[in-house]
C-alpha cells in the first residue's frame, strides 16, 4: 500500500471515530435534557400540592381541625418527597468511587430500619400499603449510617412508587454467614426480565413506565449501585410478574467495610 492509500486508510479511520464521538455526544446531551426535563416536572408536582394546600390554610378555606391536618400531612408527605428526589439528584452529581467513611463502631441495625418506617409512615398512609419490617434486635452493622439509609430509602421509594395502592411491602434482614442481607419485597408488576440489568443504568426508565405516565428522573437505582459500592455493599434483584426483590448484601466481618 503506498502513501496516499494508507493517508486515506488513516483519513477513513479519523472520520469513522469522529462520527461516533458526535453520535455518542448527542447521545449524552439528549439524555440530560431529557432528565431535566423529568426532574422539572417531578418538582413541579410536589411543589404545586404544597402551594395549593398552604394557600387553602392561610385563606381560611379549610376551617375544620380535620381538613387542616389532613392538608398539613399532605404538605408533610410532598416535602419528604422533594427531599428524596433532592438526595438522589445530589448524589448522582457526587463522585461516587470514593467510600464513604465507616462509622466508629457497630450501630443496631433495627434502629435504623425504625427510623426509615417512620419516615415514610405518611407516604404508607395515603397509598394505603402496609410495611411489615423483619430484623433481630441483635443484627449490627458498622456501614456508613447515612448512605445505607439512603440506600434503603431509595429502593423503598420505588417500591411505593411503582407498585400499587394498597399493596404489603416487607422488609427483612437476616444474617448468612459473614453476610448480612437485606431483602425489600413489594407487590408490583415486576421487571420484564429483557430490562431487568438496564434498570441500574443512568436515566433508563421501563417502558411501561413510559406508558402509565408515571414520573420519574431514571437515576433512582443508579444512584443506589453507587451508594451500594461506597459503602462495601453489593446489589441485585429478583422479579416476577407477583412483585421484585430487591436485596442488599453487607459484609459484616473482615475486608472492606464502608
Amino acid at each position: 500500500m503506498g502513501v496516499v492509500g494508507l493517508l486515506l486508510v488513516i483519513s477513513l479511520l479519523l472520520g469513522a471515530m469522529a462520527t461516533v464521538l458526535i453520535r455518542r455526544e448527542r447521545q449524552l446531551i439528549d439524555a440530560r435534557s431529557d432528565f431535566i426535563a423529568r426532574v422539572s416536572h417531578e418538582l413541579r408536582t410536589p411543589l404545586t400540592q404544597i402551594r395549593m394546600f398552604t394557600e387553602s390554610i392561610l385563606l381560611g378555606r379549610l376551617p375544620e381541625p380535620e381538613a387542616q391536618v389532613r392538608a398539613l400531612k399532605i404538605i408533610n408527605r410532598e416535602t419528604l418527597r422533594l427531599s428524596h428526589l433532592v438526595e438522589n439528584i445530589l448524589s448522582f452529581s457526587r463522585v461516587s468511587d470514593k467510600p464513604l467513611v465507616p462509622e466508629p463502631a457497630p450501630y443496631a441495625l433495627m434502629g435504623l430500619l425504625n427510623r426509615l418506617k417512620e419516615e415514610f409512615e405518611l407516604q404508607l398512609e395515603a397509598l394505603g400499603a402496609q410495611l411489615d419490617v423483619h430484623c433481630d434486635q441483635d443484627h449490627e452493622v458498622i456501614h456508613n449510617r447515612d448512605g445505607l439509609l439512603q440506600l434503603l430509602t431509595i429502593l423503598l421509594d420505588n417500591a411505593l412508587k411503582y407498585g400499587p395502592e394498597n399493596q404489603h411491602v416487607t422488609l427483612t434482614a437476616r444474617r448468612s454467614g459473614d453476610l448480612l442481607q437485606i431483602f425489600i419485597q413489594d407487590q408490583g408488576p415486576g421487571i420484564p426480565q429483557s430490562e431487568q440489568e438496564k434498570i441500574w443504568r443512568p436515566y433508563y426508565r421501563l417502558d411501561k413506565e413510559r406508558r402509565r405516565g408515571i414520573a420519574g428522573t431514571g437515576i433512582g437505582l443508579a444512584v443506589a449501585k453507587d451508594i451500594a459500592a461506597a459503602i462495601g455493599a453489593e446489589m441485585s434483584m429478583k422479579s416476577s410478574p407477583n412483585g421484585s426483590c430487591f436485596i442488599v448484601k453487607l459484609p459484616q466481618r473482615g475486608g472492606h467495610h464502608g
